[in-house]
């Protein structure tokens, strides 16, 4: 773990929100990241003050999404969002149909889903964690802030989430989580948030290790269409993923190789990205790499065929999974 420093811009709004008598403290996934010792991306500020007095303190604001208690905060070209703490009630499974503004930090931190997420800090740099997320970062545990049940059944899409950062950082999920991961219903869920969840986990440093797990949790089935899908039994081809692991950073080449060996025919890869709503370009990248990816590379042409079958942006990832991995795209 290592000390958390906040960049100039934070340490001025949340000088500039003491100074006026209220609260402030970084939330959520800056504080996460910072005592992982990597670098955040967004810093998320929390406060007492509502956001009428948010936009009154500051200059440059934008009612992002104000009804819900955050305002954004414009400092040289540096977008903050800031949010009123707040109590969520009356889930329908996938968002709060009651929010209600609070005047108390620990309201705004039992209410999110992991406790991982539920630290916050203030300028005194004194870590506030009422759910023990320092201690889980620690055992790399992902676990809900209070009951696994109550937090999933709030919003289903927690359990994609949970997978989603135990994959970025390496870590286990609690045996509760799991439980709840393995009866969740998905069907409430928007394709996007889905897709985009999905998107990340096989974009992970290990995604044969977390396409494996989805498959046996059930959420395979879940999430992807049943249509044209290949039916196998995943424990009797435990390497079957490998060739995800051997595949660079492009989204496209990942998704090819998993679509196409669930798939028996690139006509129903694409009706399955539609039906997650990709994309038109990253339909058609997906489906030319699908299309050439058997191509024979023994002559020049067949090397310039191929080149202009899979693109030039997907061309060093599939050519090395082409490699290193035999890929099949029939049932077994």
């Amino acid at each position: 773990m290592v000390e958390i420093k906040f960049p100039n811009n934070v340490k001025y709004i949340l000088k500039e929100l003491n100074k006026n008598g209220y609260q402030a403290y970084v939330v959520g996934g800056a504080i996460r990241d910072s005592m992982l010792g990597r670098n955040p991306k967004d810093w998320d500020i929390a406060t007492n003050a509502i956001p009428d007095v948010v936009e009154d303190i500051f200059e440059n604001t934008i009612p992002t999404g104000k009804q819900y208690g955050t305002i954004s905060i414009n400092l040289n070209g540096d977008i903050f969002e800031v949010t009123t703490y707040r109590l969520e009630t009356d889930y329908d499974g996938r968002r709060p149909n009651v929010v209600k503004f609070s005047n108390s930090l620990l309201d705004d931190l039992k209410r999110r889903d992991f406790t991982i997420n539920a630290m916050a800090v203030g300028m005194n740099g004194v870590i506030i964690d009422p759910f023990n997320g320092k201690k889980h970062l620690k055992l790399g545990l992902i676990n809900c802030v209070g009951n696994a049940h109550e937090r999933i059944k709030e919003d289903k899409l927690r359990a994609l989430r949970a997978i989603r950062f135990a994959s970025r950082y390496g870590f286990t999920i609690s045996e509760d989580i799991i439980d709840e991961i393995v009866l969740v219903d998905v069907k409430q869920l928007s394709s996007e948030r889905i897709r985009d969840e999905f998107n990340k986990i096989i974009m992970s440093s290990s995604p044969s290790l977390w396409i494996k797990f989805l498959f046996e949790v059930g959420l395979i089935a879940k999430i992807f269409p049943k249509k044209g899908r290949i039916i196998f039994d995943i424990n009797s081809h435990k390497s079957r993923w490998g060739g995800l692991d051997k595949i660079g950073g492009v989204l496209t080449s990942r998704l090819a190789v998993f679509f196409g060996d669930i798939y028996y025919s690139v006509e129903g890869v694409v009706e399955t990205m539609r039906s997650l709503k990709y994309s038109n370009k990253e339909i058609l990248n997906v489906s030319n790499i699908l299309n050439h990816y058997d191509s024979p590379l023994n002559t020049t042409k067949d090397i310039k065929h191929f080149i202009v079958g899979v693109g030039e942006e997907n061309l060093e990832s599939v050519y090395c999974s082409k490699k290193q991995y035999c890929y099949k795209r029939t049932a077994l």
